[in-house]
């Protein structure tokens, strides 16, 4: 069963809350867990997957980057892979390039060419 946009919409809206309210404790890991469940690939207005994005971005750059590494080592290859993915989105964005190239660097480093192949060849897109 296909999910309208309006519906997706609420559900981004509602997990940017819960994301920011993580962030604010402190609970990054948990933050970046939550906000990488479910994108929204199936919108068809990309402006719900852009605010889905800039999430997922805006946690990646509340993380220390002394704190990178251990934030990557943590997580499975298809999270790191999702990571990637919005990492690349991130830079269509402009505001946040300089933490998101450390994330670039550090899950390079982690996953090989493996997790940049992966992440631009999939065809579902954040």
């Amino acid at each position: 069963m296909e999910i309208s946009d309006s519906d997706l919409r609420f559900i981004i809206n509602k997990r940017a809350e819960e994301v920011q309210k993580l962030v604010s404790q402190g609970k990054l890991k948990e933050a970046l867990l939550e906000s990488l469940r479910s994108p929204p690939v199936g919108a068809k207005d990309q402006s719900i997957k852009d605010d889905n994005s800039k999430t997922v971005v805006n946690v990646l750059a509340a993380v220390k980057e002394t704190d990178i590494e251990k934030t990557i080592s943590d997580l499975s290859s298809d999270q790191q892979d999702n990571i990637m993915k919005f990492v690349y989105k991130g830079f269509e964005f402009g505001d946040q390039s300089t933490i998101l190239l450390k994330w670039h660097e550090v899950l390079l480093k982690n996953g090989g060419l493996g997790v940049i192949i992966r992440s631009l060849s999939d065809r579902k897109t954040t």
